[in-house]
């Protein structure tokens, strides 16, 4: 678990209120269990165990209700499944020295911020994996999903 940052305006969202009690309560709750870039993998039980260790919810039910109302993002890929958390870098600032993503966004590309001997985080790359080894050249990664995603580009200032 990390420490995240909650929003006054979290109480008054009106999309959030249509959820029920339980995935109001686990939405803040998934932000816990992310990485810096608001990725954890989709595995209901553990998650569960995590946020709701002596309650009896259904887990997978309220992730649903995240997912229609457009809070979150539920995909796999190769066989990871994986909870994005949609706006979370909006949100959210990472401490600098927080370890990178492990998990593929949905085009499989994954992110790792080169860092200084501080630990803060200075430049960023982006690769993926083709055939599970690690593709970080431009060319590599115009082969294998067509354009470098966005968020390469433009990464979040960790030291906002």
């Amino acid at each position: 678990m990390r420490a995240r940052n909650i929003k006054p305006g979290f109480y008054k969202n009106e999309d959030l209120a249509e959820c029920s009690f339980e995935a109001r309560l686990l939405f803040p709750g998934l932000w816990l269990m992310a990485d810096r870039e608001g990725r954890l993998e989709d595995r209901p039980k553990r998650i569960k165990g995590e946020i709701f260790p002596y309650d009896s919810v259904d887990v997978d039910t309220c992730l649903n209700e995240l997912v229609k109302w457009g809070f979150i993002e539920r995909y796999q890929v190769d066989d990871i499944r994986v909870i994005s958390i949609k706006h979370f870098l909006g949100h959210q600032n990472p401490h600098v020295k927080e370890r990178d993503s492990e998990l593929p966004d949905q085009g499989g590309i994954y992110t790792v911020y080169e860092r200084d001997t501080n630990g803060f985080a200075k430049r960023i790359k982006c690769y993926k994996k083709i055939d599970g080894n690690q593709a970080d050249t431009k060319e590599q990664l115009k082969n294998c999903s067509g354009t470098i995603p966005e968020q390469c580009k433009n990464p979040l200032n960790p030291e906002s």
